[in-house]
């Protein structure tokens, strides 16, 4: 029943759909895994110490991983209005396209009744 994108079943992801960017947050957690590569902790404990580590920073230490963000964003804003347009472009051609064939059978069906 999964493939019908019942409840339970994974969502169909258009493979072509830009990925949202990682947030500032996710940027700081990176460097501070690679910081914490060698500590011999648990993936677990790494998370919730950088969480801990994220509150207790100024918003001046956080602002290169926000600037990182806000470049992230603008490239995947881009990406996605491009996205969006080559999708909607899509679309009304084959909006277009049933319209043809719709005027098409009318036609064959005219044709047939006389």
């Amino acid at each position: 029943m999964s493939q019908y994108g019942g409840k339970g079943g994974k969502k169909n992801r258009d493979p072509n759909k830009p990925k949202k960017p990682a947030t500032a947050f996710f940027l700081f957690l990176a460097d501070f895994r690679v910081k914490m590569k060698d500590c011999g902790l648990l993936h677990k404990t790494i998370n919730s110490e950088a969480g801990i580590e994220w509150g207790k920073m100024s918003d001046a230490l956080k602002a290169p991983y926000q600037k990182h963000n806000g470049e992230l964003k603008v490239k995947y804003d881009a990406a996605m209005a491009k996205y969006q347009a080559e999708a909607a472009a899509a679309a009304s051609k084959n909006g277009a396209d049933s319209e043809e064939d719709e005027e098409m059978e009318e036609e064959d069906e005219e044709e047939s009744d006389e």
